[in-house]
């Protein structure tokens, strides 16, 4: 039963440890020549797109973040997203918490009850945010506007990169623990 709860309680602050790097680390990535002939790398993340380049072996940045976007819609789903990613990290941080003092209390059903609810809510919340990345990565905005229309991240040869990966697996890793803690 202890060792059960500690591996719950790894798990469980490994999976949120994943949710907050996906908020960090880039979601998709496209690499392209400009007009000048410079190689660009661009990266989306959930707060911003990036592009990298170089020029006289100087490093160039240039950062739009999403909030300031002119296409309202990809604005308000860019917004959700991290949003959403946010509230599941801070819930998965209280279960942590949480499952670190279940590891040291004896069976107390009601703190049981509450990290499978925890578990399931912030499972629920990231859910959410992977639904919403995976609707600006794959979906228009902005359709009806001319002058702000914005092709789906998909249909500009953007891949899906390593905050991806790391939201799909505290996603997942919530789900699972949901039914862990059964076990403990």
């Amino acid at each position: 039963m202890a060792c059960a709860r500690v591996l719950f309680c790894i798990l469980m602050s490994l999976f949120t440890a994943c949710g907050a790097c996906a908020a960090l680390f880039p979601l998709m990535r496209r690499n392209e020549t400009d007009a000048l002939g410079r190689a660009v790398k661009r990266e989306v993340s959930l707060w911003y797109i990036e592009s990298k380049y170089v020029i006289d072996k100087v490093h160039h940045y240039d950062r739009v973040y999403t909030r300031n976007s002119n296409c309202s819609e990809l604005r308000v789903v860019s917004i959700l997203a991290a949003a959403l990613n946010v509230v599941g990290c801070g819930l998965g941080t209280i279960a942590s918490v949480l499952a670190a003092v279940h590891v040291c209390t004896r069976v107390k059903f009601h703190l049981c009850c509450t990290l499978m609810l925890l578990c399931f809510i912030t499972f629920a919340v990231f859910m959410a945010s992977l639904g919403a990345v995976i609707y600006s990565f794959l979906s228009d905005a902005c359709v009806n506007d001319s002058v702000n229309y914005a092709y789906s991240y998909y249909r500009q040869d953007f891949k899906l990169t390593e905050g991806y990966i790391l939201l799909c697996i505290a996603t997942g890793g919530f789900f699972f623990m949901t039914f862990l803690e059964i076990c403990s």
